[in-house]
């Protein structure tokens, strides 16, 4: 006859002699961080603000250029109402 096997302490068992086994103990794994949709938001938002003031700058600073300028501005503040 058969008798019962206790599946669980089996692998307790078993778990218990490879921690045994081990020399150095295993390191807790560190979390990582999770980029949220409103940090890259922030990031975009960020750096089409630095674009516009940028344009801006050089449209003053090049007036023969200007017209350029205003338009790639334009196309800045479209982006910054898709992001």
């Amino acid at each position: 006859m058969t008798r019962p096997v206790d599946v669980l302490a089996v692998i307790r068992a078993q778990e218990a002699r490879k921690a045994a086994l081990r020399f150095f103990p295993l390191a807790p794994r560190k979390q990582r961080k999770t980029i949220k949709q409103a940090d890259v938001d922030a990031a975009v938002s960020k750096k089409l603000d630095e674009l516009d003031r940028e344009f801006r700058r050089l449209g003053l600073e090049f007036p023969k250029f200007a017209q350029a300028y205003d338009t790639a501005r334009v196309v800045v503040k479209n982006a910054r109402s898709k992001a």
